[in-house]
């Protein structure tokens, strides 16, 4: 269901642009906060419910394997006896750092203990407690040790650069990274070639400063009553351009390529806590003539936070979007016949998982841009949109009434109107 409303939500970005001579600013609201705090702080202090078993950091060597994805772990059978840990059927089993089990299998052979467990709540294991963090990102080889593309694990080279390129479809697809310590640059590249002279292209670049994850969760009688959520001061400067020119016609899509995955992974106590930042592209074309064409490029800088509050009762939305601006906006499209080119891009998209299941499933920054020409009425315009939207979900503490889409900003800019 939420798939399905991404996509209705960054369609109706599109259909706001294409072949309309009348779209309003929506202005901007709110804004965000003062400059965040430059000191990674973590709270952990809870209770844990008495049917959990805790393996700690410095009871680790007792783990001779582990395949959390399997949720398989192999224990020295003697060591855990000695330690007094009690790994029976239907316990909840933490281990530092790995993972959260409900233990549905627990055999001994030989000098092992072969433990199987499946998914656990983060609530079934403790009672009360508290868990936060405010934790600033770092794009560097050792604090994004790996991104994933196309299902596989890469590595950033030493200097923090990362270069793909992959074929979609018809199109060709180009991603470069570099991680720069307190920023990332990042260019994406769509190419579709028809001959020659035709064909589109789609391209975003720029920089995305570092920022801040801040989160608090207060657990209370095995009930999740708090949840405060936000990535703090995410600020970014970009370039995003179209050019399309011939005869082509591609529906509305949602792009689910592989692009880069960037994980960030921190330890709160016990808990793995994973950031994982990617991209979604989406294109549209419509353009039916042959000497169609259009090119539509915009320059933009933002500074926002992405957030939401959550009392034990209802959620709402603490995001805004700041000082925004663009500028050196090319807007140039025409054609013997109506057409509509659009292409937009979800960058960065963030999610947010703790003890491997999703805590805030996603949370982006969407842009879209767009050129249209009318030549009977006669139209033309270009227009660009910035949207910050997410997803709320705490079916990780059993909530599963709680959830929802928010929608943290929005603004929409007119680029061109040029007839009527």
């Amino acid at each position: 269901m939420r798939a399905s409303w991404l996509r209705l939500a960054l369609a109706a970005g599109f259909i706001s642009l294409l072949f309309s001579c009348g779209v309003e600013d929506l202005g901007l609201q709110g804004n965000p906060g003062g400059a965040p705090s430059q000191e990674d702080t973590f709270t952990f202090d809870v209770e844990w419910d008495p049917n959990t078993t805790v393996v700690t950091a410095d009871q680790l060597d007792l783990l001779l394997e582990s395949d959390s994805q399997n949720h398989l772990y192999i224990f020295d059978a003697q060591g855990v006896a000695d330690a007094g840990l009690d790994l029976s059927v239907g316990r909840y089993l933490v281990i530092h750092g790995i993972a959260l089990e409900k233990i549905i299998s627990s055999q001994e052979t030989g000098n092992e203990l072969r433990v199987e467990g499946e998914n656990a709540y983060i609530t079934d294991a403790i009672e009360n407690g508290t868990i936060a963090w405010d934790y600033g990102v770092r794009f560097t080889p050792d604090k994004v040790p790996s991104m994933i593309i196309g299902g596989k694990e890469v590595r950033a080279a030493a200097d923090g650069t990362i270069g793909y390129e992959f074929p979609w479809g018809d199109y060709t697809c180009a991603i470069k990274v570099q991680l720069l310590d307190t920023s990332a640059s990042f260019e994406f590249t769509i190419e579709k070639k028809l001959s020659e002279n035709t064909g589109a292209k789609f391209v975003l670049e720029g920089k995305l400063e570092r920022f801040r994850v801040k989160d608090t969760m207060e657990i209370r009688g095995k009930r999740l009553q708090r949840f405060d959520h936000s990535y703090e001061k995410l600020k970014g400067e970009g370039k995003i351009s179209l050019i399309a020119a011939g005869a082509m016609k591609e529906p509305l899509k949602l792009v689910d390529l592989p692009t880069p995955l960037l994980v960030v992974p921190f330890l709160v106590g016990p808990v793995p806590v994973v950031l994982t930042i990617e991209a979604k592209f989406m294109v549209q074309l419509i353009v039916p003539a042959i000497d169609g064409s259009s090119r539509v490029t915009v320059k933009f800088s933002y500074d926002s936070d992405l957030g939401f509050s959550y009392d034990g009762v209802e959620t709402k939305n603490t995001g805004s979007l700041g000082a925004f601006t663009y500028d050196d906006t090319v807007t140039e499209t025409g054609a013997s016949s109506a057409i509509g080119i659009n292409f937009g891009v979800a960058f960065p998209r963030l999610k947010l998982s703790a003890f491997g299941g999703l805590i805030v499933p996603w949370a982006h920054i969407q842009f879209v841009i767009g050129g249209t020409w009318d030549p009977i009425k006669p139209c033309q315009t270009a227009d660009y949109e910035i949207r910050g939207v997410g997803d709320v979900d705490f079916t990780a503490f059993k909530l599963s009434d709680v959830a929802g889409d928010l929608t943290f900003f929005q603004k929409k800019e007119k680029l061109l109107r040029a007839g009527d």
